[in-house]
């Protein structure tokens, strides 16, 4: 039967579904592994988390430079012989820090898993922190922070992270150039002894994982000499916030970058779902309420976003666009006119549903690859989550009224908003 195009296909609401969770199991040296067994390709993804991000800095830089040096050599190998061993066999690896974990990131092809990760045990027992290294990495540091502090809509986003938890706080303190010219190598080569070589760690492993990767996983970081076991999970706090506005004026600038927002509760939140809804609606897709309104029917703006993130024990939510100075005012006139109707008139109830199918559909496409439930592994493990919270969102989703919409609108945008331009 031929196929007749102009008949739309049938279209039915999305019910909850189980995600694939991750299995476990636990190394030679008490090292756990969870791992998505998903996909057909024989290449592995993986992440080793050790609980050494900023929130266990003594200095603040210790993470990040830690991060970048595990990557410049060990005692047998430069850092030219160590990226070429893991270009000879088609390996990508990466490091980085984050307010909880510093990240060794791993990509390579199953047949190489052991070779790769043997060159990564290296890195963890006996990487060098060459002074020569260092000094480049602060010097790329350096002139990657003087290109940042040209854009607006950086200085915007870093002046709004400090309003949110503090100048200072490891979840919003940006590196200066005085402060990477004054720090020192030993204070990385502290941090890497003290809180990665010999320290407990954790896998995130996805791929076509089979009994062979996880017994060529075994045979070398599994043979890691743990000395230390994984530190408590680091405390959150922060002084109360207090609505404010700042304007950070650029005289040569053509646009202002707009930063609008508040801090939030955690992910475990009973308003999380609802009010994920209520920003969608405002300005969390290409349709919304803010894009229609300041992109397509006035037209300030390229585009326009809201969002919300949850990092560790705590949550914020973020307006940001950047228009042209001359139309800033209007622009901030009708972000707020847009939020001042949500919290007095109840959304049309098509509305909602195109919106609930739009969230529903997202999070679909959102776990189609292992890598992708590699991270709501990841999710569900540093944030406590239980099974119901992935498997029943769907329906939580749906479950949404307008009256639900209206209430977050009104107890979280009614007041104490920060709100930061830039240019």
């Amino acid at each position: 039967m031929a196929l007749n195009r102009a008949i739309a296909p049938e279209a039915f609401p999305i019910s909850d579904f189980e995600i694939q969770k991750a299995e476990k199991i636990t190394l030679d040296n008490g090292v756990p592994v969870y791992f998505i067994n998903a996909g057909n390709q024989s290449i592995a993804s993986m992440h080793l988390l050790f609980r050494a991000g900023r929130a266990y800095e003594k200095y603040q830089g210790d993470a990040h430079f830690c991060a970048k040096l595990l990557m410049e050599g060990t005692s047998e190998k430069s850092s030219a012989e160590l990226a070429e061993a893991f270009e000879q066999i088609g390996a990508s690896v990466y490091t980085s820090a984050s307010f909880q974990s510093l990240i060794i990131e791993l990509h390579c092809l199953n047949r190489f898993i052991k070779e790769s990760t043997a060159l990564v045990s290296s890195m963890l027992a006996d990487a060098t922190f060459p002074e020569e290294e260092f000094q480049h990495i602060s010097e790329v540091s350096i002139q990657g922070h003087r290109i940042n502090l040209e854009k607006n809509s950086y200085l915007a986003g870093q002046k709004f992270r400090e309003k949110l938890f503090g100048e200072g706080h490891p979840m919003a303190y940006e590196l200066s150039e005085e402060f990477i010219n004054n720090y020192q190598l030993s204070y990385a080569v502290n941090h890497y002894n003290e809180q990665v070589k010999g320290s407990a760690f954790e896998i995130f492993l996805a791929g076509k994982v089979d009994e062979k990767i996880l017994e060529d996983l075994n045979s070398t970081l599994g043979q890691i000499k743990i000395e230390k076991a994984l530190p408590a999970e680091p405390e959150v706090s922060f002084d109360a916030l207090v609505g404010s506005k700042e304007y950070i004026e650029k005289e040569e600038a053509v646009q202002t970058s707009i930063r609008i927002g508040k801090r939030l509760f955690d992910i475990k939140h009973e308003d999380k779902v609802p009010f994920e809804v209520a920003n969608e609606i405002l300005g969390g897709y290409f349709g919304s309420r803010l894009m229609r309104n300041i992109r397509e029917e006035k037209g300030l703006t390229y585009g326009i976003h809201s969002s919300c993130s949850f990092p560790k024990k705590t949550g914020y939510w973020t307006i940001g666009a950047d228009v042209k100075k001359d139309d800033r005012e209007l622009a901030l006139q009708e972000i707020y006119k847009e939020i001042q109707i949500l919290c007095d008139e109840k959304v049309d109830e098509g509305e909602l549903e195109l919106v609930k199918n739009y969230i529903a559909g997202e999070y679909i496409k959102s776990i189609n690859t292992p890598v992708s439930l590699m991270e709501y592994a990841k999710l569900k493990h540093f944030h406590h989550l239980t099974d119901q919270h992935l498997d029943q969102y769907i329906s939580e989703i749906h479950a949404v009224t307008a009256d639900d919409v209206q209430r977050m609108a009104q107890k979280y945008w009614s007041d104490g908003m920060v709100e930061i331009l830039v240019g």
